[in-house]
Order: C-alpha cells, then sequence, then structure tokens
C-alpha cells in the first residue's frame, strides 16, 4: 500500500535516491493545471544542483533517455490519484503499483512501463513519490495547496543540501 510521507519524508526519499546515483524522472503536462506539478519540481531540483530528467506527457516519452543512461533505480515523480488528501505525499514501491493502489494522471499505465523498464533494462529498485492533485483541468497554474507542498519540499531539500 501506498505511504503517507511527511515532507521530511519527501525530502529524505529523495536525497536517498541521489545518493544511490538512481534516476529521479518528473513526469507531467503544462496544460492540465496541478498535472504540472512534477514538471515544476524538477526544474527547482535543477536549480538546486540536482540532475533530474523532464518527461512531458508521460513516461513513455523519455524511455529513450531512461535506456541510455541504464540507471539501477529510478524514482518517478508524478501527480497522483489517490484516496488522500490533495496536497498529500505518497511513496509507492512496485508492488504497489502493481496491485493498482495507485494511479498517476497518465495514458499508459505506469505498471505497465515499470514491468517493461525492469525486464528489458533490469532496473532494479523503482518507486514512486505522488502528490495528490487537486484540479486536472484544462489550463496552467498550479493550485495553492500543491504549490505550497512543493515549495516546502523544495525548502527542506535546499536546507538540506547547503548543510552538506
Amino acid at each position: 500500500m501506498a505511504k503517507v510521507l511527511s515532507i521530511d519524508e519527501a525530502a529524505d526519499v529523495i536525497i536517498n535516491y541521489i545518493n544511490k546515483s538512481y534516476l529521479i524522472v518528473c513526469v507531467g503536462t503544462y496544460l492540465r493545471r496541478d498535472d504540472y506539478l512534477a514538471l515544476y519540481l524538477c526544474r527547482k531540483l535543477n536549480e538546486l544542483g540536482i540532475k533530474v530528467i523532464e518527461c512531458e506527457y508521460g513516461l513513455e516519452n523519455c524511455l529513450d533517455v531512461i535506456t541510455e543512461l541504464r540507471p539501477k533505480g529510478i524514482l518517478i515523480i508524478d501527480a497522483v490519484l489517490a484516496d488522500v488528501p490533495a496536497g498529500t505525499i505518497v511513496l509507492s514501491k512496485e508492488e504497489d503499483i502493481r496491485d493498482g493502489v495507485l494511479a498517476t494522471t497518465h495514458n499508459v499505465p505506469i505498471k505497465l512501463i515499470i514491468k517493461y523498464l525492469k525486464e528489458i533494462y533490469g532496473i532494479s529498485d523503482v518507486a514512486v513519490l505522488g502528490i495528490r492533485a487537486l484540479d486536472l483541468s484544462f489550463g496552467e497554474g498550479l493550485s495553492k495547496i500543491i504549490k505550497k507542498t512543493i515549495d516546502e519540499l523544495i525548502n527542506k531539500l535546499s536546507k538540506r543540501i547547503e548543510s552538506t
């Protein structure tokens, strides 16, 4: 089952994946309000000097980059649909996704892409750090609660990076 995380715990997860030299992949679109959240987070992570991959419109659009880099593990950051309040951060490991506990907001099922990455490219560790979206209507701009969650997460990450 997906685990609900605090801002501190979410920052720990991201730092852990960075320390393992795993790939961080942010998935989203600019045209569906809160579905932009991972791309916004990705840009902020880049500003902190953290290398991430931006996948507009779906993880399947970045398979060539992932294939080229051949990471041992991937942390996928995405807007999710889960039974938690908007702005809540959840962590799902592969078994949670396989059981249908978590749904991302894109067309190709994430569990299918994860299966492909593991079987074809031998990626051993795949997890989704999701933020529960509030508004997926057509339009630009994050809802206030989503922007607040991401800004708090970036603030925590920034402080941890400065202290190392």
